[in-house]
């Protein structure tokens, strides 16, 4: 083979050669790789293995640390005698942490960190390095949430000194959003030389004032029953930012008296901070000093020892804690009035004042007493806002009276200016004739003028009775020794009283309620005015003062500032502090803030005091006169008012019943058809409100007047008197079938005149006039107004017609809508034939015009304004009659033709 051919061969080997290396070294290299990855497939294995283990072991040391922290907490609340207080409870002690037993650090070998708090002591929280910041904080806010979730709601109140705006309680918000001022921050060093003074001035007064004798404020609580004032942790971050020399000082001076006063100081001191001389953390007093690092751990100064630990609160955690702690609710212990009243009904006398429970101080019952000659204490005054008692306190205030006191010895007038529901139930009614037998006028619901005809009625018992009393002495006290008689005091309470001295009528009603007040204490008549507000009531306005100063007693539930300073003075807004319902501000020195009491006052019970009210009733005999009552929401029945008349009349003056008066005594109000000249009546004005779009919600004023003077006339007159009818298409309005029930049923003849015979008939009157044969008759109309217009000539004679006639025993009851048209077609002096007015709605000109020119009557709802010119009284107000079903209107005339 030659050399061309050996080096081919050589060549060809070595392609061979390479060939199989690379085939060699691939297989290698798979190898490898299969190789590396059940390598890393078995690490992963393995890895996964031991975090299943990591995690099974942290799961098992969670589970036992939170079985141990339960024990933990069980064996805390049994430590520090844990209890529900109710309204009394406080967060005395706290648990912050753990202390680490030498044995071990895991949680089945730790006691619970206990530290005195409100009441008792402070905290100073440090942290040692700027990385333990957030555990520092963290731990500040389980201290806040856990002093929260102890206390009581409403009693904790937390103010935050934050100069550098860290926001650590900015979680608790929703807390503050309860509308307690549960959480406050200040944040300049002003604010906080303000908080200090504050807190000096509470402080000093809650040692002066409760702390006589007591170790601190909760036991003074305690004693009491409920809390008086709420307690305080001031919390001051990054110590001593913003903080002067001074101002260190008072804190020092106040971590001394402060906590026994129920306020304690929880302060944060900045990590890095200067060196002052004046600042040394270890003299402030009665504290609790802890240095935190980055893992939690502390070191507790003075008890180096222990190994500790402090808990946190994260952010999150405590914004849901403060979500919970916005739900909770809790009350005061219940005092009922059924426990504080006498076992024995009607054992007082009245002769030196009347006295009555209002509930509880420090256990015992705690009575105010108006009338006394010792005290000189007349008249109260009641103030609260909207739902915080104000209708029990009246309650207790009545009942409490009439359990005591008979009668002879007490009687009560009652007004409430708003729904009435206070006093409904001390009124007789169809289904329960029970009532409150002291009470001699109850206005359910009453209004402006019944109150004025009110005080008007007392007024002249009070000038009677001092008439009575001058020559025996100057007092009820001395008449009744001196004379031998008995003379009840009188007890006028006005509920939502700014109501009654409001409006036009304002100015009179402050003048006679003014009166009373100020000269009724002889005469043994004395006043409790009760509201929500007392400010800005316009017909005192630069008078408040001398019209209050009759009022020494004063009672306030909670309220807001300014309204307690309205009801006790500018300097006292006690009332604002109270944090319960059924809490109150007892002052009977005219307001002065020495004389504050706080008290709880006795809850009324419904149910007893409806056994009460029967209980007392079957006592007295159901002989003894029913009380007035006037029920502002409602119109009175015709029935009884018309058979009682009916029963008590003398002679045979047939007579319209119109309405009730708006008097105290309620009597009904009466038209006279006497043979005189002008004794006609003449109704003015719609029956319902211009204002309302449906008529049909809505009595018909015009048509209860029309009916139960027709009514009544028909069955005070002699049956042969015929009734004329002036039919002129009907009224548009008003109950139609009434009517003609009542002209079928009256058993009396009944003509009727239409719109065409209407001048024909007047021109046959006139004519019977002139001759002097003229036939008695009642004639009526209810739409005047669509008579048409009148001439001259026929306007003349039918004026003549209305003025003689009722001479002759012809006597009118006429309905016009409108002024206008009346006026038209009588002429401005038409209504002069017409010594009857019924004015229903209607403007202050137009009452003017028709009634009277001095009149201010603007159309008052469910009131008519009436006048009997002949009367010499002038207009008075009138409350019409409810409307009258067919039913009602059958059993009137029928069971009256029966009895004939």
């Amino acid at each position: 083979m030659g050399a061309p051919q050996t080096a081919e061969r050589i060549r060809e080997l070595s392609a061979e050669l390479r060939s199989c290396q690379g085939h060699v070294l691939g297989s290698l290299t798979a190898e490898k790789n299969l190789l590396e990855q059940r390598c890393r497939a078995a690490a992963s294995a393995r890895d996964d293995d031991a975090e299943r283990r990591r995690h099974s072991v942290v799961a098992r040391q969670g589970r036992s640390a939170a079985l141990a922290k339960r024990r933990v907490n069980e064996t805390v609340d049994a430590l520090i005698g844990e209890r529900d207080d109710g309204a009394l409870a406080v967060a005395e002690y706290v648990q912050v942490g753990a202390i680490y037993l030498p044995t071990g650090g895991s949680p089945e070998h730790t006691v619970p960190l206990i530290v005195p708090l409100l009441g008792h002591g402070n905290v100073v929280l440090c942290a040692r390095t700027p990385s333990a910041a957030s555990r520092r904080d963290a731990a500040v806010r389980h201290i806040e949430m856990r002093a929260l979730e102890k206390t009581a709601p409403h009693q904790l109140k937390i103010v935050s000194f934050d100069p550098l705006l860290s926001n650590l309680e900015a979680p608790f918000a929703q807390v503050d959003e309860m509308g307690e001022d549960a959480l406050r921050y200040i944040q300049t060093s002003r604010e906080l030389d303000v908080l200090l003074d504050k807190l000096t001035d509470f402080t000093t007064r809650v040692h002066n004032s409760h702390l006589v004798g007591e170790r601190n404020i909760i036991a003074r609580y305690r004693g009491l029953g409920m809390p008086l004032e709420p307690y305080v942790i001031v919390v001051l971050h990054d110590y001593p930012q913003q903080v002067s020399e001074t101002q260190h000082q008072r804190i020092l001076a106040l971590s001394r008296s402060a906590p026994a006063a129920g306020v304690s100081f929880l302060l944060c001191p900045a990590v890095e901070r200067e060196q002052s001389k004046w600042l040394d953390l270890a003299k402030l007093e009665e504290a609790e000093i802890f240095s935190i690092d980055e893992r939690g751990r502390a070191l507790w100064e003075g008890r180096e020892q222990w190994a500790t630990e402090l808990y946190g609160v994260e952010a999150r955690e405590a914004a849901e804690a403060s979500q919970r702690l916005r739900s909770r609710g809790s009350s005061l212990p219940e005092v009922l009035l059924s426990d504080l009243l006498p076992m024995r009904h009607f054992g007082y006398t009245s002769e030196d004042g009347i006295s009555f429970p209002i509930g509880v101080e420090v256990g015992r019952p705690v009575e105010i007493t108006l009338g006394s000659s010792d005290g000189q204490r007349h008249n109260a005054l009641v103030t609260g806002a909207v739902g915080q008692g104000k209708s029990n306190l009246i309650k207790v205030i009545i009942y409490g009276l009439c359990a005591r006191y008979a009668p002879e010895e007490l009687s009560l007038y009652l007004l409430d200016f708003k729904e009435g529901i206070t006093l409904y139930p001390m009124a007789p009614t169809k289904e329960s004739p029970e009532y409150l037998p002291q009470a001699r006028v109850l206005g359910l619901e009453a209004d402006q003028d019944f109150g004025i005809e009110v005080l008007r009625n007392l007024a002249a018992e009070m000038a009677r009775r001092t008439m009575t009393i001058r020559p025996y002495g100057d007092s009820l006290r001395a008449y009744r020794r001196s004379s031998g008689q008995k003379m009840p005091r009188i007890l006028l309470i006005i509920d939502e009283f700014q109501l009654l001295l409001e409006g036009e009528r304002g100015g009179e009603a402050q003048g006679l309620l003014e009166r009373i007040v100020r000269l009724g204490r002889s005469a043994g008549i004395h006043v409790i005015l009760a509201s929500q507000s007392i400010g800005g009531i316009s017909s005192l306005l630069g008078r408040e003062s001398k019209f209050f100063a009759q009022f020494p007693v004063r009672v306030g539930l909670k309220n807001s500032p300014e309204e307690s300073r309205a009801t006790f003075g500018p300097f006292n807004d006690a009332a604002a502090h109270l944090r319960y319902r059924g809490q109150a501000i007892v002052n009977e020195s005219y307001g002065d803030p020495a004389a504050n009491r706080t008290v709880l006052v006795a809850r009324a019970d419904d149910d007893r005091l409806a056994d009460l009210r029967d209980e007392l009733y079957r006592e007295v005999g159901p002989e003894r006169l029913a009380p007035h009552v006037f029920d502002g929401s409602r119109l009175p029945t015709l029935g009884p008012d018309l058979r009682r008349c009916l029963a008590d009349r003398h002679g045979s003056v047939p007579f319209a019943l119109l309405g009730r008066s708006v008097r105290a005594e309620q009597t009904p109000t009466a038209f006279l058809f006497e043979d005189l000249p002008g004794r006609n009546v003449a109704i003015v004005g719609r029956g319902v409100s211009p204002e309302l779009t449906d008529e049909s919600v809505e009595a018909d004023l015009g048509t209860s007047v029309f009916e139960a003077a027709l009514l009544s006339l028909c069955l005070s007159s002699d049956d042969s008197i015929p009734l004329v009818l002036l039919d002129f298409g009907g009224a548009g309005r008003g109950n139609d079938a009434n009517l003609e029930l009542i002209l079928r049923s009256c058993a009396r003849e009944v003509e009727r005149i239409g719109r065409n015979d209407f001048r024909p008939w007047v021109e046959s009157l006139a004519k019977e006039l002139d001759e002097g044969a003229v036939r008695r008759r009642w004639v009526v109309c209810v739409s005047m107004d669509r008579a048409g217009s009148f001439d001259f000539s026929f306007q003349g004679q039918f004026q003549r017609v209305l003025q003689e006639g009722a001479a002759w025993g012809v006597h009118f009851f006429l309905w016009w809508t409108g002024a206008t048209v009346l006026q038209s077609q009588l002429g401005l002096s038409g209504l002069e034939a017409f010594e009857g007015c019924v004015l229903l709605y209607g403007s202050q000109s137009i009452a003017r015009q028709v009634v009277e020119p001095t009149s201010t009557w603007n159309g008052q709802s469910r009131r008519g304004l009436y006048c009997d010119s002949s009367s010499g009284v002038g207009a008075t107000k009138l409350i019409p009659y409810a409307p009258l079903s067919a039913r009602e209107v059958t059993r009137l005339l029928g069971g009256q033709h029966a009895r004939a």
